[in-house]
């Protein structure tokens, strides 16, 4: 079965997957902010209530249910902009998918929690970087580039969103210049980066290895081409930790 299963309605159609789901994201959340030194442990608490709860069918307190409800808004308006960052045969395919996935974690935010009581996030585009008078993707021409940059830069600002929206510090001092230094990294502008911003981007790079496995097992997805990302990510978080050490 292909990645696209992920987006089949109704595959999230009861507590238990819901709760499933919540933790891959949650975890995710929780392994970023250990690397940056942002409170993973406040995370770690509120994502072991909530799954407990989801299990028992027990109601969520206020900031458990802010929790869960920026995870699910956050995947819902998180595929939608990154179309942009891939090669242009790529984009229909995108945008596709983000009709189905959109439709089906925004109506999960509504069903569990208060949609009006979260903002929706803005993730970058390319062009609104700019390497040498161009954006990024300029340099980027394979898939495998493009992707990483979509790690460095929407997936480390989702996690942002996440932390703003239920009031949760994330660590960083500058987040910009975290997310430059990957920039100019990936697209060749930099042979190396420093070693802070190194460790978070290894992070990233962990945790998406670590997602994309979750999910495939959770939805009893056969790809190809997540099986490969987990290799490619995995590759570069060795790389990275060269760096970071």
């Amino acid at each position: 079965m292909t990645v696209l299963k992920l987006f089949r309605s109704g595959n999230l159609g009861n507590p238990q997957m819901v709760s499933n789901y919540f933790e891959i994201d949650a975890d995710y959340l929780e392994n970023f902010l250990e690397a940056t030194g942002g409170d993973f442990e406040e995370i770690k608490r509120l994502k072991l209530s909530i799954v407990g709860k989801l299990d028992r069918s027990e109601e969520l307190s206020g900031k458990e249910e802010l929790f869960l409800t920026a995870i699910f808004i956050g995947d819902a308006e998180w595929l939608g902009p990154n179309s942009e960052w891939y090669n242009r045969s790529l984009r229909h395919v995108i945008q596709l998918a983000d009709g189905f996935a959109h439709h089906q974690w925004y109506g999960i935010a509504e069903e569990y929690g208060d949609v009006s009581k979260v903002s929706l996030p803005s993730f970058s585009e390319p062009e609104g970087f700019d390497i040498n008078g161009k954006p990024p993707t300029f340099y980027a021409s394979g898939l495998r580039q493009r992707v990483d940059l979509i790690a460095s830069v929407t997936q480390l600002e989702w996690c942002l969103y996440v932390c703003d929206q239920i009031d949760i510090e994330n660590g960083l001092e500058n987040p910009d210049k975290v997310v430059m230094d990957g920039i100019k990294y990936f697209v060749g502008e930099k042979e190396s980066i420093p070693e802070r911003s190194a460790r978070i981007h290894r992070m990233l790079f962990l945790s998406d290895k670590k997602w994309l496995k979750d999910v495939r097992e959770l939805f009893d997805i056969r790809s190809l081409i997540m099986y490969y990302f987990e290799r490619r990510f995995d590759t570069r978080s060795k790389e990275l930790e060269k760096l970071s050490d």
